[in-house]
């Protein structure tokens, strides 16, 4: 009776992959798939190791972005702060735009997991423009490159004149007031927007 208690109680772990990996998940091998039992994917099942390697791997990225913002940033101002909204599951819904405290970036799955998931931005434009203000990054600058083509010369010097003045892209090729757009007269060129200098006050013809 004793070695069928044993037994029965064991069963359970002979049907798994051994131990579990850092982020609490293994392979199992009674259901054929691959599942964690702790850490921030406790109870998520995939029906391969890849595919919850790959999920996995996309919300440790997007936890890292966060902590650069923070780093970047100071949180000098609370809009500024990253949006707490991310993707999770394998479906492809998209449930708007994030601000990840450095960009904007695209949240789709089949749910969203956060406390500004009711506040994400319909479009990418609308988020960069609420943002607008924000300190860019070297993250920020490396997207827009990104966009360019590899051989785009024209596209990655623009990119490379906007990180050297610390600006940002134009939002629809227009820039929110107080700022007045540029660009390189190339064709690619991305188009970017400057602080407006303030107005010199006259001179007071009596100081001469």
């Amino acid at each position: 009776m004793r070695v069928l208690l044993l037994l029965l109680f064991a069963a359970p772990a002979f049907g798994h992959g051994g131990g579990l990996d850092a982020d609490g998940c293994h392979r199992d091998k009674k259901r054929g798939g691959y599942h964690c039992h702790k850490g921030d994917f406790d109870g998520h099942f995939w029906k391969t190791r890849r595919e919850g390697r790959k999920e996995i791997g996309k919300y440790r990225k997007s936890v890292l972005t966060h902590q650069e913002a923070k780093e970047l940033t100071g949180f000098t101002d609370q809009a500024c702060a990253p949006q707490d909204g991310r993707g999770a599951g394998r479906g492809r819904a998209f449930f708007g735009w994030a601000w990840t405290g450095v960009s904007c970036g695209k949240v789709t799955g089949s749910r969203c997991e956060g406390s500004a998931c009711g506040a994400l931005h319909r479009t990418r434009e609308g988020c960069e423009r609420a943002r607008f203000r924000c300190p860019a990054s070297t993250e920020y600058y490396r997207l827009l490159e990104k966009e360019c083509g590899r051989l785009d010369s024209c596209c990655k010097n623009s990119v490379d004149r906007m990180r050297n003045n610390g600006t940002r892209r134009a939002i629809g090729n227009a820039c929110p007031e107080g700022y007045s757009r540029d660009m390189l007269r190339c064709e690619s060129s991305y188009a970017w927007c400057v602080p407006d200098r303030p107005a010199e006050e006259p001179k007071d013809e009596g100081d001469d």
